[in-house]
């Protein structure tokens, strides 16, 4: 489900007051390169504003460019978009081509010179040209000098348009070769060279794969429209923090069928000082907001919560991990709920459930993060994790076995699972990974290492190192699926994809005093996502590059799921971060 802040009417923009218009200072604070030492970061920005100009060209924003001011006068360039391309994936109205074996790539005599740059391009974009409207995205991830005089920078490309015939996304790679401006002026492109390059479409209705249904499905609600629409950045310039409301967001939703109709039905976890929500699914597939009625519009802030079978009567509980703790409801059969449980875990991040002890009934794992009382001290600038590539100094993440009866047992320590256990825990995932019939368990940590944790007859060993898996980087989501379709479970976690993090950490003068081994831990840290490949021995072969699945931005969720139904598991990465105004936007 998509929530979209939408336009807001003058009266709906008064009709709240304004509680909290200031920020913290550091939120202002940014370091300037220029002064820090980092000439890397001065040129990635210089080189950013040349692309920035080339992309407002491409969506038509800027149509008198200054091709000379962006192209050295020795411009040259291969073929940026090979031929020909051949078709890798079709199914219904998608298809995928990227160049064939032995395509032409060589530099072409007309690439030459600030015309040579506008011919390139424009042979580039030939797939989009009857797009109406185009978006086009350069992102720089490294910056290394030469001996020749040039500076080299890998760049992603992206691009994408509604033509006539369906939607088209090219995504390419190149090395762009820059000679440095003298004095302030910016660099000016000597060359490209192709790496990388595929072409997406999608044919159909709507020309688009998916669409944003929000507002038809609860358009009707008040609470879509005096809460929902407006976003997390509208709430935080009108509530008392106090209240519990953050500027993170990290705030999930269960999806199960609570009445029993056979229709799923969607939890929605808010911020604190905004109620929890129950949408209930309508025969003709809008949802209406039965929160107060079914006795769960909470108002303390709730990053998670699970809709399951707790009590085996065939109808789905709720767990909610709120500010204050742990609480489990029981559902009457109806969709009305009674808090009958509670756990002293405060502030949990994320839920997991499994019956880990094979007795029939569903436990609960909950993911800790950091203690509420460190995180909201100085406004989130309190307990800081240490050391930061390898940080076991957060919460204690908390295993609750289900005793029946609504008897929730803590058995974190008796289990084994109170080993590796206070990493910054984001999010966590049962699975049966080395199939012996019970239930494993994979922990995704913000700083440093994930664990593993095998299930060997109720008692939990990490063995994330020895399986491979530990995965040092910003683990953030963690999703099991057999995606190569041998009857294993793999593993793919969700990190952060970082530019910036690309362009610094080989520089010399990152951590000059730390091991090869740190420096490589920290490189970890940029690189982005992983899927490791179950080999069925107790361990995982890392085959993200191979597979093409690192650059997920800055990804949290990212399950397994089959979009096309074709029987093989495909990956939905949900990324992105603060998007509030920035203090210099007008």
């Amino acid at each position: 489900m998509l929530f979209l802040a939408g336009a807001l009417a003058p009266a709906q923009e008064e009709s709240l007051p304004r509680l909290r218009e200031t920020q913290p200072t550091w939120l202002s604070v940014r370091d300037d390169p220029a002064t820090d030492g980092w000439q890397s970061e001065v040129f990635g920005s210089a080189v950013s504003g040349q692309l920035k100009h080339l992309a407002h060209w491409i969506e038509g924003a800027e149509p008198d460019i200054d091709w000379a001011g962006i192209a050295h006068d020795d411009f040259s360039a291969g073929v940026l978009r090979p031929g020909p391309l051949e078709v890798v994936y079709e199914r219904g109205s998608i298809r995928v081509r990227r160049p064939a074996e032995g395509s032409a790539v060589a530099a072409t005599d007309e690439a030459s010179g600030a015309p040579g740059l506008e011919r390139v391009l424009t042979v580039l974009l030939e797939p989009l040209r009857e797009a109406e409207t185009r978006r086009v995205k350069f992102k720089v991830v490294g910056v290394t000098a030469s001996d020749s005089g040039l500076v080299w920078t890998p760049v992603l490309f992206q691009a994408s348009g509604r033509t006539p015939s369906g939607t088209r996304q090219l995504n390419a790679s190149y090395r762009f070769g820059w000679l440095p401006g003298k004095g302030s002026a910016a660099p000016l492109l000597r060359a490209i060279e192709y790496e990388d390059y595929e072409e997406v479409e999608f044919r159909g209705p709507g020309a688009a794969m998916f669409a944003d249904c929000t507002e038809s499905v609860l358009g009707a609600e008040p609470a879509f429209n005096e809460q929902l629409r407006f976003g997390n950045e509208y709430w935080m310039r009108r509530m008392q923090s106090v209240l519990g409301i953050d500027n993170y967001g990290h705030h999930g939703l269960a999806i199960g069928d609570v009445d029993g109709d056979g229709l799923e039905d969607v939890y929605v976890c808010q911020t604190g000082g905004m109620p929890n929500l129950l949408l209930v699914q309508n025969a003709d597939g809008t949802a209406r907001d039965v929160s107060a009625a079914s006795g769960v519009d909470f108002m303390e802030r709730t990053h998670a919560a699970l809709l399951i079978d707790l009590d085996n009567d065939d109808d789905q509980d709720l767990v909610l991990a709120t500010q204050a703790s742990l609480s489990f409801l029981a559902n009457d059969g109806t969709g009305r709920f009674e808090r009958v449980g509670e756990g002293a875990i405060a502030s949990a991040y994320s839920l997991a459930a499994a019956d880990y002890d094979g007795d029939g009934d569903l436990d609960v794992y909950a993911t800790a993060y950091v203690a509420p009382p460190e995180w909201d001290r100085q406004g989130g600038l309190g307990l800081q994790p240490l050391p930061y590539h390898d940080a076991n100094n957060g919460a204690a993440n908390v295993l609750y076995r289900n005793d029946g009866d609504w008897t929730f047992t803590d058995v974190t320590a008796t289990t084994g699972l109170d080993a590796n256990n206070t990493r910054w825990s984001f999010a966590a995932a049962w699975a049966d990974y080395d199939v012996d019939g019970d239930q494993d368990l994979y922990v995704a940590n913000d700083f440093g290492r994930n664990n593993l944790y095998r299930n060997d007859d109720g008692r939990f060993v990490d063995v994330a190192a020895a399986a491979g898996v530990e995965d040092s980087a910003s683990g953030m989501s963690v999703s099991w699926g057999d995606y190569d379709g041998d009857g294993l479970l793999d593993l793919y976690v969700g990190n952060m994809f970082s530019a910036a993090g690309n362009r610094i950490v080989p520089q010399r003068g990152f951590q000059p005093g730390a091991t090869a081994s740190v420096k490589s831990d920290f490189r970890r840290f940029a690189r982005g996502n992983t899927l490791f490949r179950n080999a069925g021995d107790g361990t995982f072969r890392d085959v993200s590059e191979a597979a093409g699945v690192t650059m997920g931005r800055w990804a949290w969720s990212s399950p397994f799921v089959d979009l096309d139904n074709d029987g093989r598991e495909d990956l939905v990465v949900g990324n992105g971060y603060l998007t509030n105004e920035g203090s210099g936007d007008l």
